[in-house]
């Protein structure tokens, strides 16, 4: 799969059909930020952590489709994902938004 038709799909996944399914990156980075903050915080209650941002979960998500490459760096739906979950992410920390 070429560079071009990685960037599209993934274009076409984040604008279209995973917004769909799972509404705007920013409400849903933002309740996964929540969750997981809670998640560590419960696991370790002596931690001082700072609540996470959606941002970072575009981020973390980068890092989690590349665990994926490891194994299987032919799947180009790693690729894919990895160039959706930063749109996402670089959206979350670069433009403001208020909770839909």
């Amino acid at each position: 799969m070429d560079r071009g038709t990685i960037l599209d799909t993934a274009k076409d996944y984040i604008l279209k059909s995973r917004n769909e399914a799972h509404g705007n990156p920013e409400d849903n980075f933002g309740n996964i930020a929540t969750f997981w903050t809670a998640y560590l915080r419960m696991r370790n209650p002596h931690l001082l952590l700072t609540p996470l941002a959606d941002f970072d979960i575009g981020a973390m998500m980068v890092l989690f489709k590349i665990a994926r490459v490891v194994p299987s760096p032919k799947n180009p739906e790693n690729w894919i994902d990895m160039c959706g979950y930063s749109g996402c992410g670089g959206q979350c920390a670069t433009e403001p938004h208020v909770k839909s």
